[in-house]
């Protein structure tokens, strides 16, 4: 997407997350959700730091869609995303750094700088630090090609983890976590006063809208251009499908409502696009999530919105569940049901044609 009174800390001997590296062709980079004790501990004293019920509810969001529960939040890992282009990735918001590089290595660096202090972390040397400026920003795709320096950093693994682990390490990252959940909170008001101000009605689903645009903020940069588009601004962004005439530009079809910004995520960019996928599955379990803390009752859904959502939406959700049946989609369902006067819509789970997909697949491939 990537910071998250004081209590007594219980320190446990560093641990090894992964396995040996001599045994391991392919070393992993996976979260271990065997050592989580002291990571959930970290995300729940963040929560209760943090100002205001939207910030809580958009923490148990990231909690959900980032991590579980906090677990990974002190361990240096790889989300493997389809679009190839994520980095080595710790934290409570997951600090990605290759997606948000000087932020993420400015925070590594200060954690391993102050758990050098604490006598923490002497595998780290200034050969090593030297490297990390070099190389942190790549992504892991680009990594994992080089087999010397994929083996590097898993050879740094341990002593990054220990330096995350650490007393100061901790309060680092909770400090920066909370601070960008203010930050976040702040960067997207004048974004919702745009849509508040084209359709006052949608103050009734300001909930909806700020917890959606803060996880996108987290995963996607936000959607400026949704807020071009809906603020009638002239220079609207393309974007990859749109130029290669896979999707058209994208549209209001009247005042902006609750399911635009739900079209825009799905039909613009390739995140939300690509089907038969895990990038359309994760936009959609990361939705999932997000409407889970929301009254769907109590959203104002017109007429445009009943017909997006009963219809293409509906397609979208039978699509994905015949892809990837346990993927988690009942606040999904629940909202087409809403929708749709309280009845399920089965939706048409007919998959793309292999030539329309790869020539999606091929547009948003890495450049």
């Amino acid at each position: 997407m990537g910071g998250k009174m004081r209590f007594t800390w219980i320190l446990t001997a560093f641990v090894l997350f992964s396995a040996p590296f001599a045994a391991a062709q392919t070393p992993s980079f996976d979260i271990n959700k065997q050592k989580c004790d002291i990571e959930k501990a970290l995300a729940d004293h963040a929560r209760g730091r943090l100002d205001n019920d939207l910030q809580r509810d958009f923490h148990d969001i990231l909690m959900v869609n980032e991590l579980s529960g906090g677990c990974g939040a002190l361990q240096f890992t790889d989300a493997k995303m389809d679009s190839h282009t994520n980095g080595f990735s710790f934290g409570l918001s997951q600090f990605d750094l290759a997606t948000r590089p000087k932020d993420s290595l400015s925070t590594l660096n200060k954690i391993i700088a102050c758990s050098r202090k604490e006598h923490v972390s002497p595998g780290i040397s200034d050969a090593d630090l030297t490297f990390l400026k070099d190389n942190a920003h790549f992504s892991t795709y680009d990594l994992k090609g080089d087999k010397n320096k994929w083996d590097r950093f898993y050879r740094m693994r341990p002593a990054i983890e220990a330096a995350l682990q650490s007393n100061c390490g901790r309060q680092y990252i909770e400090n920066s976590y909370i601070a960008e959940m203010r930050g976040f909170e702040k960067k997207i008001a004048p974004w919702w006063q745009v849509i508040r101000t084209r359709n006052p009605a949608t103050t009734l689903a300001e909930r909806f809208y700020k917890l959606y645009e803060l996880d996108l903020e987290n995963v996607f940069g936000g959607t400026e251009g949704f807020r071009k588009v809906v603020n009638l601004e002239e220079g609207i962004p393309c974007g990859r499908l749109c130029e290669a005439r896979i999707v058209p530009l994208f549209k209001l079809d009247g005042p902006v409502s609750v399911s635009d910004l739900i079209r825009y995520m799905f039909t613009t960019n390739c995140y939300g696009y690509i089907p038969q996928q895990t990038r359309q599955q994760d936009a959609l379990r990361r939705l999932n999530t997000v409407l889970g803390k929301i009254d769907l009752q109590s959203l104002p859904l017109d007429e445009s919105d009943k017909r997006y959502l009963t219809t293409e939406f509906a397609n979208i959700l039978a699509r994905n569940k015949k892809r990837f049946p346990g993927s988690p989609d009942e606040h999904l369902r629940a909202l087409v049901a809403v929708a749709n006067a309280g009845a399920s819509v089965s939706g048409d789970d007919t998959l793309m044609d292999e030539a329309s997909l790869k020539a999606a697949v091929k547009v948003c491939s890495k450049k």
